[in-house]
């Protein structure tokens, strides 16, 4: 089996196809391992970061947010008291895994079914899905607006905001958003 860098094959000034780089970054994701109390475990092209000394039972919080802007993993929102409708702190909310960009962006996924579809994002609201032939573009619906209230729970969601910190906040997706084939 070729090393981490080692593709059999590729000549210098060579395109690399997609496909091969993809298994690159999966052998880089395996190498990768944690130290003393941290696992690593690549998952679906990312990696899970575990703090192995932490409780594996840790108490779950819920809140209420409202929405400021949508970003592709995640939502800019501030906290709030639905009695009040008084807004506080800003927070950053990991979307639903589903509705999220970067797992899927330029990935093919294989399903149960045995189909396999393509995906490519226009914008956070908005991706190309290709299966065989068939091509539609589809958008999450209901969209997210600002203003939006959002029941939200804490835990670990796998997704970064804009600087690079883990979310510990997810979207519980009460409106039960999902991708959906845009009319033609």
């Amino acid at each position: 089996m070729p090393g981490i860098g080692e593709m059999r094959g590729i000549q210098p000034g060579q395109p690399i196809p997609a496909a091969w780089l993809n298994q690159i970054v999966r052998r880089v994701l395996r190498s990768i391992s944690g130290g003393r109390g941290i696992r690593v475990d690549p998952m679906e092209g990312r990696l899970v970061i575990t703090n192995t000394l932490m409780p594996a039972h840790r108490p779950i919080s819920t809140g209420f947010v409202q929405v400021v802007s949508v970003s592709n993993d995640y939502l800019t929102c501030v906290w709030v008291d639905p009695p009040t409708s008084t807004t506080g702190d800003t927070v950053y909310v990991a979307k639903p895994f589903a509705l999220m960009v970067s797992p899927f962006d330029g990935e093919t996924v294989l399903y149960n079914n045995g189909q396999s579809v393509s995906y490519s994002y226009v914008t956070e609201r908005q991706r190309g899905a290709t299966s065989g032939a068939h091509e539609e573009i589809q958008s999450v619906t209901p969209d997210y607006f600002v203003g939006e209230e959002l029941r939200v729970v804490s835990g670990e969601t796998g997704a970064l905001d804009f600087y690079g910190a883990w979310l510990v906040w997810q979207d519980l997706n009460t409106a039960g958003r999902h991708w959906a084939a845009e009319p033609t």
